[in-house]
């Protein structure tokens, strides 16, 4: 009986010291807990956000480790790891959560976790990733900046103008189109570009155009395009057909 309970120990320790040096290697941060909710694990990565050592967590409630607040409100937030523990279920990523560190340092974060069940099927523990996330909310900012931009110089055009992506869709028209073709942004804006005015821009050379050059990513200059709305006088000459994004 000493022999399997030594040689049990053994495997569990072998077991655990083979999830450290894995976790150590994962490039996102993870923390893993006892069934009580105490700090068994973590990596490299979590260390660094959490300002908490592997020998200063050990034990220690998780609570106490992984502080977040709501990004929002600025209020505790809810600790995924604490509903995967109490209900034995996995917790999908939070998006709104902001992690306080040992030093008072925030870091925004997503956040998920999931329980550790034994073999008879028991919640042993949790394990939870997060991953700091402040580049990719400065790129997103900076992209809807760019196109906040680009948009309030469309706007100011005397020509009409209209955006379409790669489906041929209307992404965006300016105000110089609404007036032109006596239309409002939620008759345009989501449309298919030849199902506009009732068929309208189903015009034979756009649609050569288009399906010609645009699945080749050429780009398009000084292609005329002639044709004569109803209803809007005088007829309208296009000099260059609609913009399409490139890629």
């Amino acid at each position: 009986m000493d022999a399997e309970r030594q040689a049990g120990g053994e495997e569990l320790h072998e077991q655990r010291e083979w999830l450290r040096v894995t976790l150590s290697c994962v490039g996102d941060a993870v923390i893993t807990t006892d069934a009580d909710g105490g700090v068994t694990s973590i990596n490299p990565a979590a260390q660094e956000l959490t300002g908490w050592t592997q020998a200063e967590a050990s034990g220690v409630p998780l609570e106490a480790v992984f502080r977040t607040l709501d990004q929002e409100s600025h209020r505790p937030g809810l600790n995924p790891a604490s509903r995967a523990l109490r209900e034995g279920v996995a917790v999908g990523l939070a998006n709104h959560s902001v992690l306080v560190a040992r030093d008072g340092t925030e870091t925004v974060i997503e956040d998920s976790a999931a329980p550790i069940r034994s073999e008879a099927g028991e919640v042993a523990g949790v394990v939870l990733v997060f991953r700091d996330i402040r580049g990719r909310r400065l790129q997103e900012h900076l992209a809807n900046e760019a196109l906040r931009y680009a948009e309030e110089i469309v706007a100011t055009l005397r020509e009409t103008f209209l955006v379409l992506d790669r489906s041929l869709h209307v992404k965006t028209a300016n105000d110089a189109f609404y007036r032109a073709f006596h239309v409002s942004e939620a008759e345009t804006v989501g449309r298919f570009v030849y199902e506009l005015g009732d068929g309208q821009w189903d015009i034979p050379d756009l649609r050569r155009l288009l399906g010609v050059h645009l699945p080749e990513k050429i780009a398009v200059r000084a292609f005329q395009v002639e044709h004569t709305f109803p209803d809007i006088a005088p007829p309208t000459t296009h000099h260059n057909p609609p913009s399409v994004p490139p890629g």
